[in-house]
């Protein structure tokens, strides 16, 4: 299971790095299928993914790797920011970063409605960036399309689209 978080974690930084580069027009040719997405648990109850034109709901997500993915996302763009100036990210704002994902409260998102943008990444797969009631990123909360097996990557499973 760590391997698991650690790998999906990279590949959220991977994510993060990938999107940089690209541009508006770009990111416009993503897209996702709509339609309920179902991942089951070993105990057999299941977590579903709804995703239309402009939200996606979870309802029963694993909401425990959110904070992780939100730690990672939110420290590398902190300090890709700093660096452009030569600096260093401080440790007091990577704790604050760590601090505040920690008591963030993704849970609370569970059957809402939740916007999203589009990021288109490479081949088929796609990001699906959550944003908050302000428009603001809801770092950790995102959702990535994996196009190839038809999948969406959420905390520690892949929800298979039901057809």
């Amino acid at each position: 299971m760590k391997k698991r978080r650690f790998a999906m974690l990279c590949l959220a930084v991977t994510l993060c790095l990938s999107a940089c580069g690209k541009t508006d027009s770009e990111q416009q040719g993503a897209s996702v299928p709509f339609g309920t997405y179902v991942y089951t648990y070993e105990d057999g109850s299941t977590s579903q993914i709804t995703v239309d034109a402009h939200t996606f709901r979870i309802q029963n997500g694993d909401y425990s790797s959110c904070a992780p993915f939100a730690i990672a996302s939110r420290i590398f763009a902190a300090s890709a920011e700093v660096k452009k100036e030569g600096l260093q990210l401080s440790d007091a704002e990577k704790n604050r970063i760590i601090d505040e994902a920690n008591h963030f409260d993704f849970a609370a998102y569970d059957g809402l409605e939740v916007p999203y943008d589009l990021e288109e990444l490479y081949g088929t797969d796609v990001n699906l960036n959550a944003k908050n009631e302000n428009g603001e990123p809801i770092w950790g909360l995102g959702l990535t399309y994996y196009g190839d097996d038809r999948t969406i990557g959420f905390g520690d499973g892949y929800y298979v689209l039901q057809e």
